[in-house]
């Protein structure tokens, strides 16, 4: 479950996933995808070529939103909530 600040934002907090995985900005790109295959539609949606980009085995979180000139934490909720709305089903 993702708590939510007085704001309505997402808390900083990281995200448990699966008992002991956590989404954070040092999380591999190629590796969140392959674990977690919900995460892929986030970067389709949000127009990133992560998704088949070759560079993305080497790449992180932080480092793909520095080359898209956009906020890490708008992407890690959205990341995270993907991430856990695919580990919740049956």
């Amino acid at each position: 479950m993702i708590s939510t600040a007085p704001s309505g934002q997402v808390e900083d907090e990281d995200l448990q996933m699966n008992g002991n995985d956590v989404i954070t900005g040092e999380s591999n790109v190629d590796e969140l995808m392959t674990q977690y295959p919900a995460t892929v539609s986030v970067f389709v949606h949000r127009r990133m070529l992560c998704p088949g980009c070759p560079a993305a085995r080497f790449e992180t979180l932080e480092e793909v939103c520095r080359i898209y000139h956009m906020p890490l934490q708008p992407l890690l909720a959205e990341l995270r909530v993907a991430a856990n709305r695919e580990g919740t089903r049956a």
